[in-house]
C-alpha cells in the first residue's frame, strides 16, 4: 500500500497524546485516544492489504500472518528481553514474578485478557506493570488473526460488496457490545477485542467508501478537523465511560482525514514525520519508562518523555529498519522467551542468579496461602457456616473484618497452635452491623456472621479489623457514611459484650504511599545498608492526622465497653515515621495490608494484650 502522509501524521499525533497523557495526565487529560486513532489506523491498513490482494488473486492468509509477525514481534521481543534482564538483576520476586507473567501473556497477545482478569479489589497500580500497554497489541493481533478469515469466508460467497455489509454488520454489533459493556463492565469494555472491534472496523469501513466515493475537500476543512482531534486531548475526561459513546468523537475525527486523503504542509514536516514512522517503537518503550520515572524520578517526567522518544527511535532506527529477521527464528525466540518466563514464575519470581538483595525481603513478603479460599469477595461471599479454621483443635477465636483482617487470622493461628482461629473476611467491608442491604455490599454477610458469633457459646475472643479511614474519609463502598459507620462498629461492640465476649478492637495499620516492593527497591538503590535499615514511607504525623476520627472513636469504646485495644502502629511506626520494611523484612505485601510478617507481630501484641 502507499505511504501516506496523512495516515503517518495520525500515527505522530496518537504516540504524542499516549506518551504526553501517561506522564502528565493533568495537562493531556484525553491523550489516551491516541491508542483509538491507532485501532482505526490499524483497521484501514489492514482492510487495504487484504482486498488489494484478493483482488489479484496474490492473498494468502499465513503471508499475511507471516508479514504482521515480522512488523510486530521483533521490537516486542526485544522490549521483553530487556525488561527481563532487568528484573533479575532490580526486581524484588513479587515484582519480578508479575514482569514475567505479564512479558509471556505479551508475547503471546494473550495481554488484554490478563489484565481484564486481574482489574480488582487487588488489582497491583497500573503503574507497577511494565507491559500493561501491550494490551492494545493483543487486541490488535487478535483482530489480525480473525478479520482476514472472515472476509476470505464472505468474499467466498457474496464478493466483495458483500464483505463491506458484513464489515458494517460486525461494527455495528460491536458498538452496541462496547456502548453496553461501557455502564455494564468498563474493564470489560476497555481491554476485549469484542468491544474493541468497531474502532478497528472502523477504519475499515472508511478503506471500502475511500474507494468508492471521491470528493473535493479544501484543505482549510481538513485543517480544521485536525484541530478538533487535537482539542479532544485536551477536553476529554479520563474519568469517562470509554469508549461507548463517546469514543465515537476521535473515531470520526480520525476517519474523515484519513478519507479525505488532503497532502496538508504540516504532514511533511520531518521531525512529525520521523516520529510518525518510529510511534510503534516509541508507544512500546514509553510504558515501561513512565513506571519506572513514575517510581523513582517523579521530579523529572520531561526527560522522561524524551527518553521515551530516544529509546523508541532507537528501536526504529535499529530493530525495526536494519535488522531482518525470519519467522522461524522469531517465534522460536519468543517461545524460548515465554518458556524461561513460566519456569521463573513457577519458582514465584524466587530467584536470585544476578542479584541476591532481596532474599529476605521476599520470604517475608508474602500474604495468605489462604487467601483465595477463605476471604470473601462480592459474588464470592462465604457463607459463616462454611468459614475457615486453620489448625486441628478447639476454634476460641474468631477474626471480623475487611482484607486487613486475613494475614492476622493466619498468623493468629499460628501462633496460638493448641487453639485454632475463625476468619470471617470481606473484600472493602465496613461495619456494617445492623444496617441494611443498601449501606453496603457486604451488610448482609456481616449481619449474618455477627449472628453465628452471638450464637457460638466456643467462640470467646472476638477479633475487629477493618481499613477504617478507607470508608470514613473516601466513602468506599459506603457512600460516605460515618456516622452510620461508627454507629455500626459501637453497636457491634454492644452485642458482643452483652454476649460475654472478650473483643479486641485492632488501630488501623498505616497506610503507605507506594507498594513495599517500590520502596524497598528505591531504598536499596539509595544505600548500600538497606537491609540493616527500617525503610520509612508516611510521617507518624499523617498517620495520626488520617486516623483522627477512628482513633478517637476507638479509645472512647474501650472506656464504655472494656474492650482490649490492639496499637498495631506501635509494630510499624516510631515517633516520627512509620516504616513498610522492618531491617529488610517486608510489614507489607502490597501498601496497606499487612504481610504475613507484619501480620505476626500483630498478633504477638494481641496475644500480649489478652494476657
Amino acid at each position: 500500500m502507499k505511504f501516506r502522509n496523512d495516515i503517518n501524521f495520525l500515527r505522530f499525533f496518537a504516540v504524542t497524546s499516549v506518551v504526553l497523557y501517561h506522564f502528565f495526565p493533568s495537562f493531556f487529560p484525553g491523550g489516551f485516544i491516541g491508542v483509538d486513532v491507532f485501532f482505526v489506523i490499524s483497521g484501514f491498513l489492514m482492510t487495504g492489504i487484504i482486498i488489494s490482494k484478493i483482488e489479484r488473486n496474490r492473498f494468502s492468509l499465513l503471508g499475511f500472518y507471516s508479514d504482521r509477525v515480522k512488523r510486530i514481534y521483533p521490537p516486542l521481543l526485544v522490549l521483553t528481553v530487556v525488561l527481563i534482564f532487568l528484573g533479575l538483576l532490580y526486581l524484588p520476586a513479587f515484582d519480578l514474578k508479575q514482569l514475567v507473567k505479564h512479558s509471556a501473556s505479551s508475547l503471546l497477545f494473550l495481554s488484554n485478557y490478563i489484565y481484564f482478569n486481574e482489574a480488582g479489589y487487588f488489582d497491583a497500580s497500573s503503574l507497577s506493570k511494565y507491559m500493561l500497554h501491550t494490551w492494545s497489541l493483543s487486541v490488535e493481533w487478535q483482530f489480525y488473526m480473525l478479520f482476514p478469515i472472515f472476509i476470505l469466508l464472505v468474499n467466498k460467497n457474496w464478493s466483495t460488496n458483500g464483505v463491506f455489509l458484513g464489515i458494517i454488520s460486525l461494527l455495528l454489533f460491536s458498538f452496541f457490545v462496547s456502548v453496553y459493556y461501557t455502564y455494564q463492565s468498563p474493564t470489560s469494555a476497555y481491554y476485549l477485542l469484542e468491544s474493541r472491534a468497531w474502532q478497528l472496523l472502523s477504519g475499515a469501513v472508511v478503506f471500502f467508501l475511500a474507494r468508492k466515493y471521491s470528493f473535493q475537500v479544501s484543505n482549510k476543512l481538513v485543517y480544521t478537523v485536525v484541530i478538533l482531534l487535537i482539542t479532544l486531548v485536551f477536553i476529554v475526561d479520563g474519568k469517562m465511560r470509554w469508549p461507548g459513546l463517546a469514543g465515537v468523537v476521535p473515531i470520526l475525527f480520525c476517519s474523515l482525514i484519513i478519507f479525505c486523503n488532503r497532502e496538508l504542509t504540516i504532514y511533511s514536516n520531518k521531525f512529525i514525520s520521523f516520529i510518525g514512522k518510529s510511534s510503534y517503537s516509541i508507544y512500546l518503550w514509553h510504558w515501561p519508562v513512565v513506571v519506572i520515572f513514575y517510581k523513582f524520578y517523579p521530579d523529572s517526567l520531561m526527560f522522561g518523555v524524551f527518553l521515551s522518544w530516544v529509546l523508541g527511535s532507537i528501536s526504529y532506527l535499529i530493530i525495526e529498519r536494519r535488522f531482518k529477521f525470519n519467522n522461524i527464528s522469531l517465534l522460536g525466540s519468543g517461545l524460548l522467551v515465554t518458556i524461561f518466563c513460566s519456569f521463573i514464575f513457577l519458582l514465584g519470581g524466587k530467584v536470585y542468579w544476578l542479584n541476591d538483595h532481596f532474599r529476605v525481603f521476599d520470604k517475608t513478603a508474602s500474604s495468605s496461602p489462604f487467601r483465595g479460599k477463605c476471604h470473601s469477595t462480592v459474588g464470592k461471599e462465604i457463607s459463616p457456616f462454611n468459614s475457615c479454621s486453620f489448625v486441628q483443635g478447639p476454634v476460641h477465636w474468631a477474626v471480623l473484618g475487611d482484607s486487613h483482617g486475613v494475614e492476622l487470622a493466619y498468623s493468629l493461628s499460628k501462633q496460638l497452635r493448641s487453639e485454632s482461629v475463625e476468619q470471617f473476611t470481606y473484600s472493602s467491608c465496613p461495619p456494617s452491623y445492623g444496617q441494611n442491604e443498601q449501606f453496603s455490599p457486604c451488610s448482609k454477610w456481616y449481619n449474618d456472621v455477627v449472628s453465628h458469633l452471638l450464637d457460638s457459646p466456643s467462640l470467646k475472643n472476638i477479633v475487629i479489623v477493618h481499613r477504617y479511614s478507607a470508608h470514613l474519609i473516601e466513602g468506599a463502598n459506603t457512600n460516605n457514611k460515618p456516622d452510620q459507620i461508627l454507629n455500626s462498629l459501637e453497636l457491634l461492640v454492644d452485642r458482643l459484650k452483652a454476649s460475654g465476649k472478650n473483643v479486641f478492637i485492632l488501630n488501623p495499620v498505616p497506610e503507605i504511599e507506594k507498594t513495599a516492593s517500590d520502596l524497598v527497591l528505591k531504598a536499596y538503590f539509595e544505600s548500600a545498608n538497606f537491609n540493616d535499615e527500617n525503610v520509612a514511607s508516611i510521617k507518624y504525623e499523617d498517620y495520626l492526622k488520617r486516623n483522627y476520627l477512628i482513633l478517637k472513636f476507638i479509645s472512647r469504646l474501650a472506656e464504655n465497653y472494656d474492650v482490649n485495644i490492639v496499637d498495631t502502629q506501635m509494630d510499624y511506626c516510631d515517633g516520627r515515621y512509620c516504616f513498610a520494611v522492618n531491617k529488610g523484612k517486608a510489614l507489607y505485601f502490597d501498601n496497606n495490608h499487612p504481610s504475613i510478617y507484619g501480620a505476626s507481630l500483630i498478633a504477638e501484641r494481641l496475644l500480649a494484650v489478652d494476657k
